[in-house]
C-alpha cells in the first residue's frame, strides 16, 4: 500500500511539472496578445523565437481609428513629463536589439512622442534606474499606430 501511495505522489509530481512547463513555453504569446487590443488593420512583429528568459521584443499595430484606445482604461494620454521616459524606454529596446544584431526590425522614431498620445507602461522595477524588465503599450494618435516593445534581458 506504501508503495502504491508513493507512487501515486511520484505521478502527480510529474505531471504538474509537465503542466508547469507547458504553461511557461505558451504563456509568454499569449500574454503578450491578450495584452494587444484587438481590430487593428495591419501588424509588424518582431518577436525572439528563442528567448525564454532574456528576449527583446518589437511590434507595431495599426488601427482604422483610435477609440480601441481611448476607451481603454489600461492606457494613458502622454503628457509633456512622460515623454523623455517613454524615449528611454525605446532607446533601451534599439540598444537590446542591436546587441542582438536585429537593429534592422526596428524603425521606431522617438520624435513621434507627443502630448496627446497614449501610453501603457509595465514595468517591474519602474522605481529602480534599471530598465530591464518592462512592456510598453506606445499609441501614436498621429498614425494610429500602436508600438509594442518587450524586454527581459
Amino acid at each position: 500500500m506504501e508503495m502504491k501511495c508513493r507512487s501515486d505522489r511520484l505521478n502527480m509530481k510529474k505531471m504538474f511539472l509537465v503542466v508547469l512547463i507547458l504553461l511557461m513555453s505558451s504563456g509568454c504569446s499569449s500574454y503578450r496578445m491578450n495584452e494587444i487590443p484587438e481590430g487593428y488593420i495591419d501588424k509588424d512583429e518582431h518577436y525572439q523565437q528563442k528567448g525564454f528568459q532574456d528576449y527583446t521584443d518589437y511590434a507595431k499595430y495599426v488601427y482604422s481609428d483610435d477609440m480601441v484606445i481611448k476607451n481603454n482604461s489600461n492606457y494613458k494620454e502622454v503628457t509633456n513629463d512622460d515623454i523623455i521616459k517613454i524615449q528611454k524606454y525605446f532607446d533601451e529596446t534599439y540598444t537590446w536589439l542591436e546587441k542582438e544584431n536585429r537593429s534592422n526590425e526596428f524603425d521606431f522614431d522617438n520624435s513621434c512622442i507627443n502630448q496627446g498620445d497614449y501610453v501603457r507602461i509595465i514595468d517591474k522595477y519602474e522605481n529602480d534606474s534599471n530598465t530591464t524588465n518592462y512592456s510598453i503599450y506606445f499609441f501614436d494618435i498621429e498614425t494610429l499606430t500602436l508600438y509594442y516593445v518587450h524586454s527581459n534581458s
